[in-house]
């Protein structure tokens, strides 16, 4: 009997490529919107290279939906943000998603955006809630935050790797 060597390459290395992830795992960055603002930032040290910022939810494990920029009308519905800030000494300050309140703590995460940053050398990049002039004066009567997954792109090109290889691998399969 002749092996068809070709049919076992795609799913070796879908295999292959699915063990290494492994290794690479998102981190969660949770940024209270009470205490990180400009003058206590969420630090957090990267490695050079680039990385994506995914919005996540107390759903998906981190501690915050959104966040509360003060009580607003009615307790604090009409009062909901989400957004956020983040800063290095090589990008400067970026910020995601300044757009008008929410009326509720889900409606502000359906507005959630993700960002992305690259750093040619390891550094230290702090994220944090502005509120105020300065960043830091309103945050006393915030309420909740904002929870991001922190992805190297190199490990999200890995996962779509061993997708496409996988599908390549089935497709192959069907036709013979």
């Amino acid at each position: 009997m002749i092996l068809d060597k070709r049919r076992y390459i795609a799913p070796l290395l879908t295999v292959i490529l699915i063990f290494s992830i492994g290794s690479v795992k998102a981190a969660v960055l949770n940024i209270n919107a009470v205490s990180n603002n400009t003058l206590n930032p969420v630090n957090v040290f990267f490695d050079a290279g680039t990385y994506v910022l995914n919005p996540i939810g107390t759903v998906d494990g981190g501690t915050f939906n959104a966040f509360s920029a003060g009580p607003g009308t009615g307790g604090r519905v009409g009062s909901w943000k989400w957004q956020y800030s983040f800063s290095s000494a090589e990008f400067g300050r970026i910020d995601v998603n300044f757009g008008p309140f929410q009326l509720t703590e889900m409606d502000a995460f359906a507005t959630a955006v993700s960002a992305s940053f690259t750093l040619t050398q390891g550094a230290n990049v702090e994220f944090f809630i502005a509120d105020g002039p300065n960043g830091y004066e309103y945050s006393g009567d915030n309420f909740g935050g904002i929870s991001l997954s922190t992805v190297p792109v190199p490990a999200a090109a890995w996962l779509f790797g061993s997708g496409l290889i996988g599908l390549i691998g089935i497709a192959r399969r069907k036709k013979a």
